[in-house]
């Protein structure tokens, strides 16, 4: 199945392209069931309706200090929701500390 991907992308793309990747994986509903147990390997997450949508879980638990991120939790749905999800909560908890994560950032690695 990935040779045939690949055969796809290098026909639309031009064999540069493929020549340019340096690393590739593939993965199939199968690959996000054992990874992430998603029934079904799904990666969005369960289905909602227009009455559960934005009804996320908080980040800041009634517990301290404990805190919770994943596709339940602000702004949910799918692998990139719980990046993102963990990424706003490091962004706070560090705003917090007095350390503004953008700027630390770029800092770090010399972008202005």
């Amino acid at each position: 199945m990935e040779d045939t991907i690949l055969k796809r992308i290098e026909d639309h793309m031009g064999p540069d392209f493929l020549r340019a990747v340096s690393h590739h994986e593939l993965s199939t509903p199968l690959t996000f069931e054992r990874y992430t147990y998603s029934r079904n390997g799904s990666f969005m997450g369960w289905a909602i309706d227009q009455t559960e949508y934005g009804q996320y879980l908080r980040q800041r638990s009634e517990i301290k200090d404990l805190y919770l991120v994943g596709q339940w939790v602000f702004p949910g749905f799918g692998v990139a929701g719980v990046m993102a999800s963990g990424y706003y909560l490091a962004k706070e908890i560090l705003s917090e500390e007095g350390i503004n994560l953008k700027r630390d950032f770029r800092d770090f690695f010399g972008a202005r």
